[in-house]
């Protein structure tokens, strides 16, 4: 009988870890300001006041508006009606996030035009693979706009990423408005060259970024609802950051919009 010998169960091989940049691509052959594909619909959930589904493509988000309806609890010193936003990964809610989604959604929600009312939405995030701040933000607004809740504007979000080196990119957004109408749009966004910012990070992308850069934004009035920055960053570097993720914002607007018109008001709206 052969002698027995032991082995070491933690041994581990080293892999290489592929370069986020490779001839001015990303690994998943974009350009740095390039969004992942995108679908935008509304009008999913029949059951509710009014509803959306955003896919950034590995990134999906459903949203669901219930409401305006009497508030279980009313705020006596204001008459003003109350937003609540909740927010669930899968099967588990991640309620740091549902704050975050209140203050993107509440300087555009006019909460006067329902008293004493409360209108709630309910996010469910059924894969997510990075950006799924914007995802959920985009997906909120649509699905309040489908609802006919009283808004200021509409509220886009993007997301950019930083790391070293600069390549210069070209932006290509497509979006599926819904079955039938497929609308296809090429968004001119300004290159820059230095520090690289990466539009529309995938999870991979954020967990190697050396800072992370959000906004959400009503691009109507160009009033800023939410803006958030992690790691270092210079004055170049956010102003050039906060310029991508305008623009970025700016054509999702534009597409969402053609998605309301594209998609019959909900059974429990009044067409205006």
């Amino acid at each position: 009988m052969a002698a027995l010998e032991t082995y070491s169960p933690f041994t581990t091989q080293e892999t290489a870890v592929a370069p986020l940049l490779s001839k001015g691509k990303r690994q998943d052959e974009r350009f740095p300001e390039e969004f992942r594909q995108i679908f935008i619909k509304t009008g999913t959930v029949s059951s509710a006041a009014g509803s959306a589904y955003v896919e950034f493509k590995d990134t999906k988000v459903m949203c669901s508006v219930f409401g305006p309806r009497k508030a279980l609890r009313t705020n006596a010193v204001s008459a003003d009606g109350q937003l609540n936003c909740d927010v669930r990964f899968a099967t588990f809610a991640a309620a740091q996030r549902q704050r975050f989604v209140q203050n993107a959604l509440e300087g555009a929600v006019i909460r006067e035009s329902f008293p004493k009312a409360s209108v709630d939405v309910q996010v469910l995030v059924l894969e997510a693979n990075g950006g799924e701040a914007p995802a959920i933000i985009t997906c909120a607004s649509a699905a309040l706009a489908h609802a006919g809740i009283q808004m200021r504007d509409l509220v886009t979000a993007c997301s950019a990423v930083r790391f070293s080196s600069g390549w210069l990119g070209v932006q290509n957004l497509i979006v599926w408005c819904s079955e039938e109408i497929q609308t296809n749009s090429c968004l001119g966004l300004q290159a820059h060259v230095g520090e690289e910012l990466l539009l529309d990070p995938t999870d991979g992308e954020e967990r190697r970024a050396e800072g992370a850069f959000f906004l959400a934004l009503m691009p109507q009035s160009n009033e800023v609802t939410h803006l958030s920055l992690t790691g270092e960053w210079t004055p170049q570097s956010m102003a050039e950051a906060m310029e991508l993720c305008t623009d970025g914002c700016v054509g999702l607007d534009s597409l969402v919009r053609d998605c309301l018109r594209a998609t019959p008001p909900s059974r429990n709206t009044k067409a205006k």
